[in-house]
């Protein structure tokens, strides 16, 4: 681009803030390496105002003219523009509400209160963290997504300032995204931001640090006699209308936030407490993420509050498949999240995610661990678990619930006793029936329920009554 008319297509002030020293400064060592005559003017003026700042090595302050600004620099420029003349206040608690997503998207903690506060006010949407950083680096700032930022600071900041146009004057114009172009058309309306020799505005190129001087000048004066200071109370996310309600498909979610299907929003929690239902019953947001996480498809319709936030989020999904019976099996891998269960002994579903699947015993929760263990006991006690099996709309295990019982028979024989076996001294015992070769052993006798004649006994008192030679005891035996 020439710069002998001064002009440049976009700008952006670089608030360097990661930077271990930085010094407001009229003067910069490497004044000499400004990439076009003139633009001393601009770089002073912008460190006079403390908007551009410079790295101090060796005793001396570095401009670094030529160096590209990123993304979160952008946030920093918007923030400090709306800051410094009056249209913005800080607020620590925006900034914590908003750490969580920001943390997650790797954003440095020195862009944090920038960053936050264009979330909070819709100068950003949570999907557009996503092209910040990349292996934990800042990802420069194109001129379009400068000028977005910026457009958008200034709406935010000054109520009179309206970004309506859908088209620029560029010759590039079919160049600049679709949702730049409002902002392009502002800024160039107002005098922040120019074309080149040739009318272009190059909107895909990066930025360089001068000129963000000369940017930051312009959109400072143009913030300073603006009269009307507004601050917003119903901060909306970009591209997406002031609703009181939402309807849709998930396509992103988290315990704080949900995204939807054709949609750039993302929708907060509220922070006083969202109430949550899943298919009808009430439920909890882990509940809701573990589905989603499982591949099921969930369909959402949310109500907010005027800030954009969740109140109420009523969550459906088509359950295609429930199976009951008795747990037989339970299989848990510590070393990674896999496992499975087995019911009456043939049906088996596999875990691909042990922390994805909602466990509920007896009306408890549990772990995949902890349903391990509890089934091993189970074993132990002679009590068996059944349980309900349910699977989304792509076969993947969502739910299991269920109850211990104590273990029903299996099978009951009845038939006349041909010998009846005692023995005294270990407890033990077996009975056969007439006609039949089958022993049915008796493991401990006290833990053998008798009944003769409906009243109740001990095994013993069965045993002196076949011992005394009654050859006509007919029994019911309730077998494991």
């Amino acid at each position: 681009m020439k710069k002998t008319k001064h002009t440049v297509a976009l700008a952006l002030a670089a608030m360097l803030a990661c930077q271990p020293l930085s010094v407001y400064a009229a003067t910069f060592a490497d004044m000499n390496q400004v990439p076009w005559a003139g633009a001393e003017a601009s770089i002073n003026k912008a460190a006079s105002l403390g908007l551009v700042v410079g790295e101090t090595r060796n005793g001396k302050t570095y401009f670094r003219s030529r160096d590209s600004v990123s993304l979160s620099e952008s946030c920093q420029l918007a923030y400090k523009l709306l800051m410094q003349t009056g249209k913005a206040k800080a607020d620590d608690s925006v900034t914590q509400k908003w750490t969580p997503i920001m943390n997650a998207y790797g954003i440095q903690s020195w862009a944090y209160p920038a960053v936050s506060y264009c979330l909070e006010n819709g100068i950003l949407a949570t999907s557009n963290l996503g092209g910040f950083m990349k292996n934990g680096s800042n990802l420069p700032a194109t001129r379009e997504q400068a000028a977005t930022i910026l457009g958008r600071a200034l709406t935010k900041g000054v109520s009179s300032y309206t970004a309506n146009e859908t088209t620029t004057t560029f010759k590039d114009n079919s160049s600049i995204s679709t949702e730049a172009k409002p902002y392009v058309a502002l800024l160039k309306r107002v005098g922040v931001v120019n074309g080149d020799d040739s009318n272009k505005f190059n909107p895909k190129q990066t930025l360089n640090r001068t000129e963000t001087a000369v940017l930051v000048t312009n959109l400072y004066g143009v913030l300073e006699k603006a009269t009307t200071p507004t601050t917003p109370t119903t901060p909306t996310t970009p591209t997406n209308p002031t609703t009181s309600t939402q309807k849709g498909t998930v396509a992103t979610m988290t315990n704080f936030y949900v995204n939807l299907k054709d949609s750039a929003a993302y929708y907060m929690l509220a922070s006083g407490g969202t109430t949550i239902t899943l298919n009808g019953s009430s439920a909890t947001m882990s509940d809701v993420v573990k589905l989603y996480k499982a591949g099921t498809s969930i369909d959402v319709t949310l109500t907010l509050d005027s800030n954009l936030h969740i109140t109420k989020l009523e969550a459906t999904y088509k359950e295609t498949k429930k199976t009951k019976g008795s747990l037989t099996k339970v299989r848990y891998n510590k070393t990674d999240k896999e496992g499975s269960i087995t019911i009456d002994k043939d049906s088996t579903y596999s875990f691909t995610d042990k922390d994805d699947v909602d466990i509920r015993i007896d009306k408890k929760s549990y772990s995949l661990k902890e349903l391990y263990d509890l089934f091993t006991k189970a074993e132990d006690d002679k009590t068996t678990i059944e349980v309900e099996v349910t699977l989304d709309n792509k076969g993947n295990l969502t739910k299991i619930t269920g109850s211990t019982k104590e273990s029903s028979s299996s099978d009951s024989i009845k038939g006349k006793v041909s010998k009846v076996n005692y023995d005294k001294s270990d407890k033990t015992g077996y009975i056969q029936l007439k006609n039949k070769t089958t022993k049915y052993y008796i493991d401990d006798t006290d833990d053998v329920t008798v009944k003769i004649d409906n009243k109740t006994k001990d095994y013993k008192d069965l045993y002196n009554l076949y011992d005394d030679g009654d050859s006509t005891i007919t029994v019911t035996l309730t077998l494991n």
